[in-house]
């Protein structure tokens, strides 16, 4: 066993794409009356999908990595399964999609309180003692860990809530 999986594993490798999806105001996390838990509490009811702009990214990655292995010589065991939640095609194209782990969204951070939960200092419009410091104020994200944009969006937060400590805001 440990020489077939010698001889296997050694000489298999993997191939990941990250593609940013633009914003979508379809995409949302709402609560409906019909949908709670068993102590009576609203249940998050989610709604995504993905924009033909982010299937093009996606459909492109697959065509790029497509090319790589013809061009390597490799055999290629990817499976795209229709059970799977993220699957799509795309111009006649079976993909699959996964997370990558990188969570943001639900109160999208803007202008005004109507666009957005939080203004840019992550303080809520309807409750001005209210600060949201997280991911969940980014309405999108690129493909990389957003722990250091967090970082700064935190920084903003605590100066913000400093000032409103010493009566400047």
């Amino acid at each position: 066993l440990r020489r077939a999986l010698y001889d296997e594993c050694q000489r298999q490798f993997r191939l990941a794409f990250l593609v940013e999806q633009t914003p979508m105001s379809s995409n949302r996390v709402t609560v409906d009356p019909q949908y709670r838990d068993q102590l009576g509490n609203l249940r998050p009811v989610l709604y995504y999908d993905l924009d033909d702009y982010t299937k093009f990214g996606l459909k492109t990655a697959w065509d790029v990595s497509k090319a790589l292995y013809e061009r390597a010589c490799i055999d290629d065991k990817t499976v795209m399964d229709q059970s799977s939640p993220g699957y799509f095609e795309y111009d006649g194209t079976p993909l699959v999609y996964y997370g990558a782990g990188h969570i943001v969204g639900t109160h999208r951070m803007g202008n005004t309180p109507r666009d957005s939960v939080t203004d840019t200092s992550m303080r809520t419009w309807e409750h001005r003692n209210l600060f949201l410091v997280g991911c969940g104020s980014m309405p999108t994200i690129g493909t990389s860990n957003p722990t250091l944009t967090l970082g700064a969006l935190a920084m903003r937060a605590a100066r913000a809530i400093s000032a409103q400590l010493r009566g400047e805001a």
